[in-house]
């Protein structure tokens, strides 16, 4: 398994400096059974984002510089509204209203700004929008339910993915979008120089493939043997998209008795990051390339095995590790990663 992650990345030039990644942030969310709280882990050290007064996830993370971003939601009592939230250095940004429904997409930090997708309900209808140091951006009418998972942004331009209903997947490059038909949810995005990469599924026959979209093209990355459900795409300096997600006995669709942590490349790589093991589901949500090491974060659950837990874990060139105790009956999970020097 090592191996097969280590061969793709390692064709850097003789004469290259090969940067190494000495620190690894994991947001998620903690919880002791009671509630649970946004919070990030920094080399294992896990950080409270909120008090713990309200319900909160966090779904992304960035770091610029000796500031911490954390982008997620907060959960409001007792309505069960979530508000779109960013915490810099635990000082939190609130970019939706608390009265109205709003669902997290991603983040990215470039420089000091602070970019936010996902939805807000407004009118009855989820509209897809971003925010761009907490000032929103609407990029769909509200004719129709929107989402925008993704965001991503290269240069003067900003590149949100997302769906509408009625007309499916959309790329929006700067507010206006164009269509990607037959591609799926959940969705990926990742841009280097000219080229847009989209990570999601594709339903063949009657399975889903992960596949990602490179400027018009579509490219399979799954057998189709078993579906299969992409999380996250990177794509590192040699042009090589590197992908994570999980492939699922659909057998017993629509509750499967497992998932495989699942690790592919447009190099032709399947790893299997996780054994088949009934009741047991693997979920490798985010990845991330960082000089010739390939990190992905997500967490596991046992339902059955004489456990019962839900652990974050973390792979670094396939190799695991788990953040937290299995019987310690806190749930600790992982959503998003970044790495730094």
């Amino acid at each position: 398994m090592l191996l097969s992650i280590i061969a793709v990345i390692s064709s850097c030039k003789k004469n290259d400096i090969i940067p190494v990644a000495k620190n690894v942030y994991i947001a998620g969310r903690l919880s002791n059974g009671t509630i649970g709280v946004a919070a990030y882990w920094k080399n294992g050290v896990a950080t409270q984002v909120t008090n713990g007064t309200k319900a909160s996830v966090a779904y992304a993370i960035a770091v610029s510089g000796s500031d911490i971003y954390v982008g997620g939601i907060e959960i409001d009592d007792p309505s069960g509204h979530a508000t779109l939230k960013y915490w810099k250095n635990g000082v939190p940004t609130t970019l939706s209203m608390s009265s109205s429904l709003a669902e997290f997409g991603s983040m990215t930090v470039v420089g000091k700004d602070v970019y936010v997708s996902g939805s807000e309900m407004e009118n009855m209808t989820h509209v897809a929008k971003y925010w761009k140091n907490g000032i929103e951006t609407k990029l769909t009418d509200g004719t129709n339910h929107a989402s925008a998972n993704a965001i991503a942004v290269s240069g003067n331009d900003v590149y949100v993915l997302g769906s509408e209903w009625g007309s499916g997947t959309k790329l929006w490059k700067n507010g206006t979008a164009i269509n990607l038909p037959g591609l799926r949810g959940p969705y990926s995005i990742a841009v280097a120089g000219k080229d847009v990469y989209v990570g999601c599924n594709q339903l063949i026959g009657t399975t889903e493939v992960a596949v990602y979209w490179k400027n018009g093209q579509v490219v399979r990355l799954s057998d189709g043997t078993k579906d299969a459900r992409l999380r996250s795409i990177a794509v590192d300096n040699n042009g090589v998209v590197h992908a994570t997600g999980s492939e699922i006995d659909h057998i017993n669709v629509p509750i499967p008795r497992y998932s495989v942590g699942k690790y592919w490349n447009s190099k032709g790589a399947s790893v299997n990051l996780s054994n088949a093991v009934e009741w047991n589901w693997m979920n490798p949500y985010a990845i991330a390339v960082y000089g010739n090491d390939v990190f992905i974060a997500g967490y596991e659950m046992d339902g059955f095995n004489g456990n019962n837990y839900t652990i974050t874990k973390f792979w670094k060139n396939g190799v695991v590790t788990d953040i937290g105790n299995k019987t310690s009956g806190i749930v600790s999970v992982g959503m998003a990663i970044f790495v730094t020097e």
